[in-house]
């Protein structure tokens, strides 16, 4: 009882952690092509508008997971690239809240503007959901520009990866403990049987019995068959 929860917290746990990681990672990538391009701004191989179309463009076909994606919104609350929603790309995203009065693109900027990149909590529309689901949001930013880039994982997910963990790991369990049962029922048969059947023999003195000597080739075999002779 209380070692599975600990178990299922664990793993709940573990697997938050990694694809937290993970999605810090994807927006660190993201990160890199927009310095890119942005470089290729201060050398002066693309004009300003050129790097950031052909920025948005590679974030934009960048999947990950199950369909996760990358956006970008500006440090005045424009959305710029939403792969998930496009028709949101263009407007102010400022006062977009979530169910508990989150201003989440709000609070985006606010992360990035204070602490430079950082994970952020909320609640967003889901494909086949009917209610928004709870989140968790990596955002970084690229000053020069005045952008935010964001990834996220809904939670559900993460809570769906762990419990197959979990169920992984009961058919494991299960597997180790029947083979455990069978080890030692292989023993008690190959041993224990045996010279329990020896002691009786021995203690009850009924000399007609005789013990399986089976091939002779285990030293129980050899020790039935010793014992048989002296009787």
């Amino acid at each position: 009882g209380i070692a599975g929860v600990m178990t299922a917290h664990q793993l709940r746990e573990s697997r938050f952690d990694d694809r937290e990681e993970g999605t810090r990672h994807i927006v660190e990538v993201a990160l890199g092509v927009i310095q890119h391009f942005g470089a290729q701004e201060a050398s002066g191989a693309l004009s300003r508008q050129a790097a950031q179309q052909q920025s948005l463009a590679v974030l934009r076909s960048m999947r990950y997971g199950h369909q996760d994606y990358v956006w970008v919104n500006d440090t005045e609350l424009t959305m710029l690239m939403h792969p998930a929603q496009p028709e949101l790309e263009g407007t102010d995203v400022g006062g977009l809240k979530d169910p508990d009065g989150v201003p989440l693109f709000a609070r985006f900027v606010q992360v990035v503007q204070t602490q430079g990149s950082g994970f952020v909590a909320y609640e967003w529309p889901k494909a086949g959901a009917e209610q928004p689901q709870p989140k968790i949001s990596y955002v970084t930013g690229y000053q020069p520009w005045g952008w935010v880039v964001g990834s996220g994982i809904y939670v559900d997910d993460v809570s769906a990866a762990a419990l197959g963990d979990l169920r992984t790991a009961g058919l494991q369990t299960l597997l180790v403990t029947l083979l455990i049962c069978g080890m030692v029922l292989l023993a008690w048969r190959s041993t224990v049987r045996p010279l329990a059947g020896m002691s009786a023999l021995l203690m009850d003195g009924q000399l007609s019995h005789r013990l399986d000597g089976g091939s002779g080739r285990t030293e129980l075999d050899q020790l039935a068959r010793a014992v048989n002779a002296s009787l």
